[in-house]
């Protein structure tokens, strides 16, 4: 197994979620950082890198769809997963035509099912 350290930004106006998903993320063996909104998600897009990006849409300064059309503007294929409380079909489909590799609905999503998505989308195997 590698010493790859998988690097996850959690784009989380809800600190309790961002905490959790940390808490999580980081036990599973990876390295998170967070984004209240999605302006600082921008800023720390542009400065590092990161494997993976769990993205809210719902979010103050710019929202979620603003952050995947940036990403795509400036072809970034880093992998978005979207964890949200917007359940309407287009706002699924608006996501996913953006680019985003899976999309969740947040109080129908345990955390531990968002842990293994992650680890599917990075195809790794992490206890």
């Amino acid at each position: 197994m590698s010493n790859k350290k998988w690097r996850i930004l959690i784009v989380e106006d809800e600190e309790p979620l961002r905490e959790v998903l940390a808490l999580k993320l980081n036990k599973a063996g990876m390295e998170t950082e967070f984004a209240s909104d999605g302006e600082q998600a921008l800023y720390l897009l542009n400065k590092k890198t990161f494997d993976l990006i769990l993205l809210d849409l719902m979010m103050p300064k710019k929202n979620g769809f603003m952050v995947l059309t940036d990403l795509r503007a400036r072809n970034d294929k880093t992998p978005v997963i979207v964890l949200t409380i917007l359940n309407q079909e287009e706002d699924i489909e608006k996501a996913k035509m953006l680019s985003a590799k899976d999309y969740y609905i947040k109080h129908q999503t345990y955390i531990n099912d968002i842990v293994k998505k992650v680890k599917s989308n990075l195809k790794i195997n992490l206890k």
